[in-house]
């Protein structure tokens, strides 16, 4: 029961992460940050 919970939080702060890399790129408006988050996500 606490190791799935454990594995949903574990997902839940990696989406947060990614949408939170997504809008800083969007927001800095950097072409450079593309390859950076493509990084990130794999």
């Amino acid at each position: 029961m606490f190791e799935k919970i454990f594995l949903l939080f574990n997902y839940m702060l990696d989406l947060l992460f990614v949408v939170f890399i997504n809008l800083f790129v969007k927001y800095l408006g950097f072409s450079q940050g593309k390859p950076l988050l493509l990084f990130f996500v794999c």
